[in-house]
């Protein structure tokens, strides 16, 4: 989505790329206080998603190695009840 939103902000800029020819042209961006949403809010949002996605990835592999932890210590309980 972000993504999405930054090419179709750079498609409408006045600039050699700008495929999107209806006006008014998208110029407002260089104007204070909207030149915080290319400069700053774009890479903070970039940036908080890259470390949301980080986290869960993390979370689901540590949850994922706590159950084969669990599982390979039920295993070898069983191989005791067995031995005894």
């Amino acid at each position: 989505l972000l993504l999405n939103i930054v090419v179709i902000a750079v498609l409408s800029m006045p600039s050699p790329f700008r495929s999107y020819t209806n006006e008014p042209a998208n110029i407002w961006v260089g104007f204070f206080p909207f030149v915080w949403l290319p400069t700053f809010l774009v890479p903070v949002a970039l940036l908080s998603h890259v470390l949301l996605l980080r986290r869960v990835v993390t979370e689901l592999s540590q949850q994922q190695w706590l159950q084969r932890s669990k599982r390979q210590d039920a295993q070898a309980a069983s191989k005791l009840d067995r031995n005894q």
